[in-house]
């Protein structure tokens, strides 16, 4: 039986659609996706271009403009080239010598030109908003120095909230030992490594920039998005993550023991930008709930009242209602 999920993921709709996967036996699932809608990434592009030609030298403007124009998937490979191409060109006149223009540069040669984010570091006065970006290009050149040194310094000037700390400390325990996990963002990649790096969380899983391509058996975040998830047809929902590979033995029951729902469980209320990632639980308690209902297992009431709590706080009542009724 297939459940579709309309999940709500950051300013993002998550559309996921899973095969059920039994507690002995899992199954495939057909695609895991997230995508921003269109319409409101297109939005966004627009608001921050009309901003840009009232405020050309609003560096920020220009730097906003330049990464939602770059997240805008309505456009085509050779339309967004040519316009984050002109942005940068244009730009340059009204904003060279920022550490926005600089890291527009560092984002336009695919996060590899190291010099223009070193010039970024050097001239952002408050270098905050530039370490996840350093960060993460050390994950890329797989530097564990500089991204011990990055990590501290994001920690320090900001300690990561309860709630962000609980979802991606469940993220990481939702790989089996040695795992790799592919992300992309600084909002998973780089919470990821700070777990690990600051809170000696989960060492052992490897932390991998997503270029294109993946090993042979990966763990992917939902974040990547639905042209990438739906790259992997025989993926598995493992929590947080999906799995690239079907595995023997898997069971969702024993990955949702090494998960802390402390936070979950206790808490009353989410903020905006928390409810939006925290529904990416649902999929695979759904799931979970499901394979109790169908083994007749005592434990489907506990589970059924963690996912009525979740969807509470996250908005999805009605939404999750209809799921577990199908």
């Amino acid at each position: 039986m297939k459940l579709f999920f309309s999940i709500i993921l950051s300013t993002t709709i998550l559309f996921t659609q899973a095969q059920s996967q039994s507690v002995n036996k899992p199954q495939q699932i057909e695609a895991a996706t997230s995508a921003i809608p269109s319409v409101k990434v297109a939005a966004q592009a627009g608001n921050w271009k009309q901003q840009v030609k009232l405020t050309p030298a609003d560096a920020n403007a220009w730097f906003n403009y330049y990464n939602w124009v770059d997240r805008d998937k309505a456009l085509s490979g050779t339309e967004k080239a040519k316009e984050l191409k002109e942005a940068l060109s244009t730009s340059r006149q009204y904003i060279v010598g920022t550490w926005q223009y600089s890291l527009m540069i560092f984002l336009q040669s695919g996060k590899k030109d190291s010099a223009a984010l070193s010039d970024a570091l050097r001239l952002a006065e408050d270098k905050t908003a530039v370490y996840p970006y350093a960060a993460q290009l050390a994950i890329i050149k797989e530097n564990r120095q500089s991204l011990r040194e990055y990590c501290l310094l994001i920690n320090k000037a900001a300690p990561m909230p309860k709630s962000k700390y609980e979802y991606h400390y469940n993220t990481l325990m939702s790989a089996e030992q040695n795992g790799i996990i592919y992300a992309k963002g600084l909002n998973d990649l780089v919470p990821l490594a700070i777990l690990q790096q600051v809170y000696g969380i989960r060492p052992d899983i490897g932390l991998k920039y997503y270029d294109n391509t993946v090993s042979t058996d990966a763990y992917l975040c939902l974040s990547l998005g639905k042209e990438i998830l739906e790259k992997y047809p025989d993926a598995l929902y493992t929590g947080l993550l999906i799995r690239t590979k079907k595995a023997q033995n898997f069971s969702l029951e024993k990955i949702f023991e090494n998960f802390s729902f402390q936070y979950l469980d206790a808490v009353n209320f989410l903020d905006e930008e928390d409810r939006l990632i925290y529904r990416n639980y649902l999929p695979s308690l759904i799931i979970q709930y499901k394979n109790y209902l169908e083994n007749n297992d005592p434990k489907a009431s506990a589970s059924k009242s963690r996912i009525d709590h979740l969807a509470m706080l996250t908005g999805t009542t009605e939404m999750v209602k209809n799921l577990l009724n199908r």
